[in-house]
């Protein structure tokens, strides 16, 4: 799967522009909790292992630049065996042992309350994190990587149809970091994985 999406902070005004005409779909809340090593030999490669509900799933980018000005592009790997091989790790093992013997740890966890919308091709998620976070992102997946640029492409046309500010924002897990891990935002910063102009610092 490619999932390629972009995210948005978006007035009330702006989200109801956003919904109109689009299909409500069953919300839910879930918990993630993102795993890293002591040195983040993955979060500064943009890769994301995280569990939510108990779940293991991996990103993976597939953007061969750094410019983060247009939209967040992964590969998800879903399965554990999968994961298991991307990363590397141990397979005599169980998953969870295989990780510690990585030095794969967890870093943060994030309760999302999350509202799901359809319209037309686009996914639309509009997320509350628990520390008080909300950004709104409008999703499509690519079905290979050929067609990734003609499906940034639609996402940005459709934003931009809608007057909305398509440059930079940070995600869930991206704001957590930079309000609570200082170092580890500067890791990331220094790696090229994100830009300084990225991070708004919290009032």
């Amino acid at each position: 799967m490619i999932e390629i999406e972009k995210k948005f902070q978006l007035s009330q005004t702006e989200l109801a522009r956003l919904l109109v005409g689009a299909k409500p779909l069953r919300g839910k809340r879930f918990s993630d909790t993102y795993y890293d090593s002591a040195d983040l030999r993955l979060t500064t490669r943009d890769i994301w292992l995280r569990s939510r509900d108990g779940v293991f799933e991996l990103k993976v980018p597939l953007r061969t630049d750094k410019n983060r000005n247009k939209t967040d592009v992964y590969r998800e790997i879903i399965t554990e065996p999968e994961i298991t091989k991307e990363l590397s790790l141990p397979t005599s093992r169980s998953f969870s042992e295989s990780l510690k013997l990585a030095g794969l740890q967890p870093f943060c966890t994030i309760v999302t309350e999350r509202k799901k919308y359809k319209r037309g091709d686009f996914a639309i998620d509009i997320d509350r994190a628990d520390f008080g976070y909300q950004v709104t992102e409008i999703e499509l997946e690519a079905p290979s990587e050929a067609e990734i640029k003609q499906t940034e492409k639609k996402i940005l046309d459709f934003a931009k149809s809608l007057g909305f500010s398509t440059g930079p924002l940070n995600g869930k897990v991206c704001e957590w970091i930079m309000r609570n891990n200082p170092a580890h935002y500067e890791a990331l910063v220094k790696a090229g994985v994100f830009g300084s102009y990225q991070w708004t610092r919290p009032r």
